[in-house]
């Protein structure tokens, strides 16, 4: 066994030299000579160690098919994201219908509201009139009575409806305002997932423009990988939240 000089290392300049002329081990192979600087500093031992498990071309290059196949991936989510938002615009269109149909409902309640307020004035003065002739005609009395009778009822169902159209229409409404909120937050992810498909792109061209063998393209490749990764999430989440937007513009449409 070579013996070493206290803290000294063996893959000192002329450490071969040295064991040679000193020990009378035979001459070093040419590869075992190499020094720190032949191998940017690093021990060659180590250095040979650490060259075989950095990544190879061939692994860096399917890292770069897999940023590709994501993009398109992203790229199908967010026209899948966009179709869903059309979707949404036209419910949404739907729902501004229903909305007016149920404030045209609204009015006609009204309208019957009044018509009844005006019977029931008719029928309290054809009741007057009866007072006035009871002793005459109790017939008249009791048909009269029947009357008043028959427009309390009809008031109560026209207040009835009238209830029934205000809640409707205040269903309607809220309906509206959250489809709207969640048709501008599907806008918002569109926007999110355009923007990330666009910069995994330019991240893509950069790595297929990049030298793979140097430790600046795997760099390069693995940060292609990474913004494809993320901008398929991004887009998947886009194509998740116009598709919420759409069923919240169908759900206020039935209301």
């Amino acid at each position: 066994m070579v013996e070493m000089d206290p803290g000294r290392d063996p893959w000192l300049d002329k450490e071969a030299e040295r064991r040679t002329l000193d020990y009378g081990g035979s001459f070093p192979n040419p590869q075992n000579s190499r020094t720190r600087q032949d191998t940017f500093g690093i021990r060659p031992d180590l250095f040979d160690t650490l060259n075989d498990a950095m990544t190879k071309k061939e692994t860096v290059e399917d890292l770069l098919r897999q940023a590709r196949e994501r993009q398109q991936d992203a790229l199908r989510y967010l026209a899948d994201a966009q179709a869903a938002r059309e979707q949404a615009d036209k419910a949404l269109a739907e729902s501004d219908k229903a909305v007016e149909q149920s404030k045209a409902a609204q009015a006609q309640a009204k309208a019957a509201v009044d018509a009844s307020n005006n019977a029931l004035d008719d029928a309290a003065a054809a009741r007057a009139d009866s007072r006035q002739s009871l002793q005459n005609s109790k017939d008249s009395l009791r048909n009269s009575q029947d009357a008043l009778r028959d427009a309390s009822d009809a008031r109560s169902r026209a207040v009835v409806a009238q209830n029934d159209a205000a809640t409707a229409r205040s269903n309607a409404d809220t309906a509206l305002t959250n489809s709207k909120n969640a048709l501008t937050q599907a806008g918002q992810a569109v926007s999110d997932a355009k923007t990330a498909v666009s910069e995994s792109g330019k991240a893509v061209e950069r790595a297929e423009s990049a030298d793979l063998t140097s430790e600046d393209g795997r760099k390069i490749a693995v940060e292609a990988l990474t913004k494809a990764v993320k901008s398929t999430n991004v887009a998947v989440s886009a194509n998740t939240t116009a598709i919420e937007a759409n069923t919240s513009a169908i759900s206020s449409t039935n209301k």
